[in-house]
């Protein structure tokens, strides 16, 4: 590149950097990162956030917080998006105390996170049958300032489905249409499912129709099941069964 005539700037080695990681070369992007000091260059937090996402979806989790340490110890910030990758990392291997250190970090130096870090972290309490916990964190969105969005809600209600507590995810859907959020795919697939699973089957098909009425497509666990309990002419009548 400098041979000719252009010169290695951070934006450069960053997008080089981003483009190995990319294809799983991640040694060879951090041999590029470490030129970067020859360079005179600094890495920026984008530098920094690549790098640390890599070694994540490695499944290298103690290098990347290593890698977090470092980069603050140099003077550089993490942003939202950095704190995303970390918090996501931490509830997938179920270190959930830490992810919730790693919020209260944000939240004590006067930022606002954003709905993506929130949602990581209720999922993660979800997935670990926690759906009390992930209440209480969806309570406190609003008054940290961010509002619950639709992925928010779909994993809470995938949380209250899985602990068949189906009731619960129903009143949280009435939650979700009085705010104005518009349910997407996802949130009437879990429903439907949760409804079938514990033998609601009229719940599970008033939902299905309004699942039409909204321009989504069927969910077959819910054909199946009419099916099965000889409700024949209302799996025909559903217009998914040919």
């Amino acid at each position: 590149m400098t041979k000719k005539g252009c010169p290695r700037n951070d934006v450069a080695y960053t997008t080089l950097i981003h483009g190995l990681c990319e294809d799983e070369r991640i040694s060879e992007a951090f041999a590029l990162y470490g030129k970067m000091s020859d360079d005179h260059g600094r890495p920026t937090v984008r530098t920094y956030t690549v790098l640390i996402s890599a070694l994540c979806r490695a499944g290298r989790r103690l290098e990347a917080f290593d890698l977090y340490r470092g980069m603050k110890e140099r003077g550089c910030e993490p942003n939202f998006y950095t704190y995303s990758v970390l918090i996501d990392s931490l509830c997938k291997e179920k270190k959930l105390d830490d992810a919730r250190m790693m919020l209260n970090e944000i939240l004590g130096k006067g930022l606002i996170p954003d709905a993506v870090i929130y949602n990581a972290l209720i999922n993660g309490y979800c997935n670990d049958g926690k759906t009390d916990v992930a209440f209480q964190i969806m309570d406190s969105m609003a008054s940290s300032g961010c509002k619950p969005d639709t992925r928010t809600y779909n994993g809470v209600i995938f949380g209250l489905c899985t602990e068949k507590k189906v009731h619960k995810a129903m009143a949280l859907f009435s939650r979700m249409l009085e705010r104005d959020l518009k349910p997407n795919l996802v949130t009437y697939h879990l429903l439907i499912c949760g409804q079938c699973k514990e033998g609601h089957l009229d719940s599970a098909f008033r939902l299905l129709h309004l699942m039409k009425e909204n321009g989504f497509a069927p969910v077959s666990m819910l054909i199946d099941s009419l099916c099965k309990k000889g409700r024949l002419e209302e799996a025909f009548d559903s217009g998914y069964v040919k």
